[in-house]
């Protein structure tokens, strides 16, 4: 506008939150220099996502039938008699139902790190949602004819607490896991040593764990999500019966060594 005869500018204040109007590049810099600039929305990330092989999110329709890994593998989910459910979940808008003896999810294996450990660090964990007493296999990498190598989240024969199996030896711990709410359960692997927690909790602790945990059929038969493995055991009872929510496997890394607080929204995407 003029004044005096001058063309001057309208002068436009920037705030941390908006900054409208034209500006050249001198006057962004020193708006940024005294911290008036806008500045890009600090969007969380999950520092170890890369190690992330399998990421269940357990998004869908009431009674839907797909399953979407949500790691970088992109791993199959193949369904036999469970869905999605609206109903009853932990985060987002629906959980996966494991009815009554007769469901579970096969996981393509083809990708490294969803069944094969080695010998090194790995974090299992999860939401489940009991609706009975029983026992509940949780996730599973055995196969049928395996007697070495696997890993198994249960819960025992008899009794309520998480153990966690490897090479067939349960290490059970001090604190089960009720029915009919949530719980997270976890079993972490660090330079040998196992942990297993339900809501945090450390329950056990066990030293010098070396097996190598191994897919020696290469993804012939794939691991399971609430049943045993290669689904020999699909009509047991063994198999878990009620709800899973937000599953996460970590190859690599033991995210939890310690007693810690679950997390309080579900699992990052990247």
């Amino acid at each position: 506008m003029k004044n005096g005869g001058l063309i001057t500018k309208t002068i436009n204040t920037p705030t941390t939150s908006l900054a409208s109007g034209v500006w050249s590049l001198q006057e962004q810099y020193e708006a940024e220099t005294n911290d008036a600039w806008p500045k890009a929305p600090n969007v969380p990330t999950d520092p170890y996502f890369s190690d992330v092989t399998l990421l269940l999110k357990f998004e869908g329709a009431n009674n839907g039938t797909t399953f979407t890994d949500s790691s970088n593998n992109n791993c199959t989910i193949t369904p036999r008699s469970t869905t999605t459910n609206t109903s009853i979940f932990k985060f987002g808008t629906s959980s996966g139902y494991f009815s009554v003896n007769s469901s579970y999810l096969s996981v393509s294996s083809a990708s490294s790190g969803v069944s094969d450990f080695g010998t090194g660090d790995f974090t299992a964990e999860m939401f489940v949602y009991r609706t009975t007493s029983g026992r509940d296999i949780f996730y599973d990498t055995r196969q049928s004819s395996q007697t070495t190598g696997h890993f198994t989240l249960s819960t025992p024969t008899s009794g309520s607490n998480l153990q966690v199996v490897i090479n067939g030896v349960a290490y059970a711990t001090t604190n089960s896991i009720p029915t009919n709410q949530w719980s997270h359960i976890a079993a972490t692997r660090q330079n040998g040593t196992v942990r297993g927690f339900v809501d945090g909790v450390l329950g056990v602790t066990s030293t010098n764990n070396t097996v190598s945990i191994t897919d020696g059929t290469n993804g012939t038969y794939p691991p399971m999500i609430g049943a045993t493995g290669n689904g020999w055991g699909s009509s047991s009872s063994n198999n878990h019966n009620g709800y899973i929510d937000e599953l996460r496997i970590t190859k690599g890394v033991a995210r939890y060594t310690s007693t810690f607080t679950p997390p309080t929204a579900g699992f990052l995407t990247s």
